[in-house]
């Protein structure tokens, strides 16, 4: 949550300031700059509500502290129109600025004070303290690697379908979809009801060939009650981390026959000297 309002709060500084650049000739782009004001504002609204939800007290004193966030914000979005009216009050009249050869009028100086104080938040968002959050690069990679749209489609298909098959095709696109971003919507696919959604959820985990799936492999694998046992080694050798080979290794070694020929197989698509070295032995 934290290190996507680092993310979203500049860009959405750029949303007002666009306003100052419109005109006439260019106001075809007035769509695209409600679209984009549209897509940055629902992500920051998201990312603040997870992070304020990880703060308030759980107790009864909960809706309390909901409800006055609630009427901050409400209380800023009222006074904010009837700001910008004084502001624009003041300035009407004034003679254009001029720079770079564009005439800055009263309005544009309204939405450069917008602007300010949207960028206000970002000066404080550093001093705010979240455990749980990466860094802003870690979250972008988390969206560029792979295909973030297949991805979140599927995710919803997963979600909102109650047919069986669905589920299972929409588990299988994930994975294929090789996002880091599955991994999280997989492992909560591997307490699906249908075994088959849960045997594909361990397939696609190896599908995405994220090092993060490594984990849920690993603990799916060393459960001795489950029946995905042989499914998570075949999908630990599909992710080249120094914990699935070490897990593999491991299970070369397992009372089950059929595990230890999955990973034998597994640990030959892996390659390297000190893989051949284990497989000798």
């Amino acid at each position: 949550s934290k290190p996507i309002l680092e993310m979203i709060i500049l860009p959405y500084a750029l949303v007002p300031l666009s306003w100052i650049l419109i005109t006439p000739e260019n106001s075809f782009l007035v769509p695209f700059i409600w679209l984009l004001d549209g897509f940055l504002f629902a992500g920051m609204f998201v990312a603040t509500v997870n992070l304020l939800y990880g703060y308030v007290p759980t107790d009864a004193r909960q809706p309390g502290y909901y409800a006055c966030w609630s009427a901050m914000v409400n209380m800023g979005m009222g006074i904010g129109p009837f700001l910008g009216y004084l502001i624009l009050d003041r300035l009407r009249g004034m003679e254009p600025v001029y720079l770079l050869g564009h005439g800055f009028v009263d309005i544009h100086f309204v939405f450069l004070g917008a602007a300010l104080f949207i960028l206000i938040p970002y000066l404080f968002i550093s001093k705010v303290p979240d455990t749980k959050a990466v860094t802003p690069l870690y979250v972008f990679g988390q969206i560029i690697r792979g295909n973030p749209f297949r991805y979140a489609f599927n995710h919803y298909i997963f979600q909102s379908s109650k047919k069986e098959k669905s589920r299972r095709r929409a588990v299988k696109m994930m994975g294929l979809s090789k996002s880091p971003m599955a991994v999280s919507s997989l492992k909560d696919a591997l307490r699906d009801v249908s075994p088959l959604v849960r045997k594909q959820a361990v397939i696609g985990l190896g599908d995405t060939h994220a090092p993060e799936a490594t984990e849920p492999l690993i603990h799916e694998f060393e459960n001795p009650d489950s029946e995905l046992r042989v499914e998570a080694v075949r999908s630990l050798g599909k992710i080249h981390t120094a914990k699935s080979v070490n897990a593999l290794v491991k299970a070369l070694d397992d009372s089950d026959i059929q595990v230890r020929n999955a990973a034998t197989l597994a640990l030959g698509t892996v390659g390297g000297k000190n893989v051949k070295e284990e497989l000798y032995l």
